[in-house]
């Protein structure tokens, strides 16, 4: 197994998670079994209270399967165990050699993957030179590994630095015919830093190596993109949570991964699902996400959702690796109306509207559950429970929506009376909340020729139907016109 740096106070299931991160064909630690001076580590106690020494030898012993053992590479004589485990490891011997024969790897799921932990820094927040781009710089304050908490992207370093980075676009750089030969299996990122202050790069990936019985390692790539031209660098090392590219050159940077012969649906993705609600719309509205595990697409859809002022309803992550291309399930109880019923696990550019399935019903006095099966197989591959406290708008949230549209409206009246020509939109809208009757529309648009008289007909309309009429108005405008809106907020 090679040299594992531990610190006294690590606990044998630290140790084992340890071992695991620099093994890759090591994925559970209920595999894992660590045997020093003839017996079982404990998973809970310190190394300190087991009485291991600087550079002392344990001996690491993989179950396969069910009951099958055998000893890693550096321990082939199977002395060093404990009697019961020197017995069941004769019985199953024959066993372990026909399974290895037959499969590299006892599959598992992406539960099963242990990420390497990294000190984390966390990055100021500056405003991109392009529209709706944000940059991150982190200051990385000494010499060695951390890794970013708002993006998963880690650094190793010989010193303290400062490195910029922002997402980039696979849709952009990446080409039609490339996107033929190569699955995009993680975020892509353009990075500056001064040169030769960044040893390694730790690019994270969404590819489940555990579901994958360790794969083609040869197929995971890192694409580089510079002055419009993509070549393909070899990881120094790939891990199960990221790839690690050392001495990079640095501009865009994303990791693919190769398909043989298109078959992206054999290359099992972690993947996530997120719940909002949506407080914008309608009674109880629900919205449910399927993306893979990319923290770009996790703000995306954050970014998106803001425009709803919607709520994240946290509920236990998808544990179990799925599939590019499949096709998921989406049921509950049968007071909701669900639109559509299923969903396609793919990878679309954070730029992109994500998909989702709308969760709708009147109101919500019990909890529901919620299922997602696989359409093809029937098979279970997540489920949560949705309560009242889940979706309960606080009151004082409540308040602060409504008091941003009439603050709005009162502090710069005067320029929306004659600034204002988005009328249609906000005229729907209240429709839509029966804040306005067919007369009062009617007075409003009898004003078309006079667009400033509209404008004040309209003001005084929703001033006098209240706050949220008020709230209305603001947020169409935030839609539909978001420059004036802009302009008048940052001009106060």
């Amino acid at each position: 197994m090679g040299a594992v740096d531990v610190r006294w106070d690590d606990t044998g299931e630290d140790l084992k998670r340890k071992v695991i991160e620099e093994n890759i064909h090591l994925y559970d630690v209920d595999e894992l079994t660590l045997i020093f001076a003839g017996k079982e580590l404990e998973d809970a106690r310190s190394l300190r209270h087991q009485g291991l020494t600087n550079h002392c030898t344990v001996h690491a012993v993989r179950t396969l399967r069910v009951n099958v053992c055998f000893a890693l590479p550096g321990s082939g004589d199977p002395s060093f165990l404990p009697p019961a485990i020197q017995i069941q490891h004769k019985e199953n011997a024959k066993r372990a050699v026909a399974d290895l024969r037959n499969s590299t790897l006892s599959k598992k799921d992406c539960k099963r993957c242990i990420s390497k932990i990294l000190p984390e820094v966390t990055p100021e927040i500056v405003p991109g030179t392009e529209e709706n781009r944000t940059v991150y710089r982190a200051r990385i304050p000494s010499a060695g590994s951390f890794r970013c908490s708002e993006t998963g992207l880690g650094f190793e370093v010989s010193a303290a630095v400062t490195v910029e980075y922002e997402y980039g676009s696979w849709a952009e750089s990446l080409s039609p015919s490339a996107r033929q030969e190569w699955m995009v299996a993680g975020p892509l990122f353009h990075i500056r830093a001064e040169p030769d202050t960044v040893r390694a790069v730790h690019l994270p990936h969404f590819v489940c190596l555990a579901a994958a019985g360790g794969g083609d390692l040869s197929s995971c790539q890192i694409a580089h993109f510079e002055a419009g031209h993509m070549t393909l660098e070899t990881p120094t090392r790939i891990h199960l949570f990221h790839v690690v590219l050392e001495n990079p050159s640095f501009s865009q940077l994303g990791v693919l991964w190769r398909m043989i012969r298109s078959a992206i649906t054999f290359i099992p993705i972690h993947s996530l699902v997120l719940i909002y609600r949506a407080l914008r719309a309608a009674d109880v509205t629900l919205h449910l996400y399927l993306i893979p595990n990319d923290h770009s697409l996790m703000k995306a859809i954050e970014e998106e959702e803001t425009k709803w002022e919607s709520k994240l309803i946290p509920k236990p992550p998808q544990a179990n690796a799925l599939y590019f291309g499949s096709q998921y399930e989406v049921s509950g109880t049968s007071e909701l109306k669900i639109t559509p019923d299923q969903l396609e696990l793919c990878y679309r550019s954070p730029t992109d509207q994500q998909p989702y399935i709308e969760l709708y019903m009147t109101d919500l006095e019990e909890e529901i559950k919620l299922h997602m099966k696989d359409r093809k197989d029937g098979k279970l591959v997540w489920k949560t429970f949705v309560r009242p406290g889940d979706v309960k708008i606080p009151a004082a949230s409540s308040q602060t929506l409504t008091a941003r549209g009439v603050s709005f409206v009162k502090k710069h009246r005067e320029q929306l009376r004659c600034r204002m020509g988005v009328i249609y939109p906000i005229l729907a809208r209240l429709r839509d909340i029966e804040a306005m009757n067919s007369d009062e529309e009617e007075e409003v648009l009898s004003m078309q020729s006079r667009p400033k008289r509209m404008n004040e007909v309209l003001l005084q309309l929703v001033e006098r139907k209240g706050a949220q009429a008020q709230e209305e108005l603001y947020q169409t405008l935030r839609e539909m016109d978001p420059f004036l809106v802009q302009d008048l907020e940052h001009s106060s």
